[in-house]
């Protein structure tokens, strides 16, 4: 290791964050592990984000901020992470925060056993909310498709960047996108997870997946999955994993159909029922799947109503969803 080398890259990509940019910024400055690399991607804000990361560029020695059209979250990713220099890389999203001990506790791990991957739990900010689900799993020494399916975020993970490196998770980033994690976690030769929430993950104002009127968000979710089961067939992973990432990618069409019917988007919405039925979606090979996801009650609704009634299936998410 080189003597000037950082531990570890922290990078956040800035899209229009100035509500929550400092409390972010303030999080990742004060750890209380010191030898980290601070990567900021101003992504083409057009608020007062620029401002604020310039002047946590000029106040901190570790802290670089890189400014670029706007390219998307994904291409906000890939520029910081060409960037970045540490043995281990973890990402942060502009409007959440960290806790002060989170890279010093996930860093001393991942060196007394030289781990691929460290993660740890998170807490909802300011507090739970329906609409989210606990992205978190904890490794008990099997990664399998359960393990997987419940830890796909970056955000709460140091990762070495060797491992991500030999993925070429720069073209997973472009292909895949945030999913990508998935096949890291896969990768990995060894895994930690920290039970402790160590990152604030704040809810409560409207994102890309919280949005239903943003069909295009759940088009493009659908394309990178696709990509996602292409890599595991061009890839000869077990059919194992084949068969659990194909279900994951149906599971997606299968949203995408909810949506368009909850905008009223019946061409889109009987386009996506077409492909679920050629696709077998509730066929034996993918049963383990749906009854891990769903309940025996959303099952029945998702059979015999969503998949069989556009007008019905209207009301009833204009009803579940407003």
């Amino acid at each position: 290791m080189k003597k000037s080398q950082p531990m570890l890259s922290v990078i956040i990509p800035v899209y229009n964050a100035e509500k929550y940019l400092d409390d972010c910024l303030d999080s990742v400055v004060n750890q209380t592990y010191p030898n980290i690399e601070i990567i900021c991607v101003n992504d083409g804000s057009t608020d007062n984000s620029q401002v604020i990361l310039k002047q946590y560029e000029k106040k901190y020695d570790n802290i670089k901020v890189i400014e670029q059209e706007n390219k998307g979250v994904n291409g906000a990713r890939i520029t910081g992470y060409q960037n970045a220099n540490g043995i281990y890389i973890a990402w942060v999203d502009a409007d959440d925060f960290v806790e002060p001990t989170m890279y010093e506790e996930m860093i001393n791990i991942a060196i007394l056993k030289n781990y691929d991957v460290v993660s740890c739990n998170y807490n909802f900010y300011p507090k739970e909310t329906a609409k989210k689900v606990k992205w978190f799993r904890e490794y008990k020494e099997v990664i399998d498709w359960k393990f997987v399916s419940k830890n796909t975020i970056q955000w709460n993970k140091i990762v070495k960047k060797e491992l991500l490196d030999k993925l070429d998770i720069i073209q997973l980033f472009s292909t895949v996108g945030e999913g990508c994690y998935s096949i890291v976690l896969i990768n990995a030769k060894s895994v930690y997870t920290i039970n402790k929430c160590l990152y604030n993950y704040r809810v409560g104002h409207t994102s890309l997946s919280t949005n239903y009127h943003n069909i295009k968000w759940y088009q493009d979710t659908v394309e990178r999955s696709y990509y996602k089961t292409e890599h595991f067939k061009n890839h000869n992973y077990s059919e194992e994993w084949q068969n659990f990432f194909a279900y994951t990618y149906l599971q997606h069409i299968l949203h995408l159909l909810i949506v368009a019917a909850y905008n009223n988007k019946r061409n889109l919405y009987l386009q996506t029922r077409k492909q679920l039925k050629c696709e077998k979606l509730f066929s034996k090979k993918y049963e383990k799947y749906l009854r891990y996801n769903f309940s025996k009650i959303k099952l029945f609704v998702l059979q015999n109503i969503f998949m069989k009634n556009y007008f019905l299936s209207v009301v009833i998410l204009k009803i579940v969803l407003r």
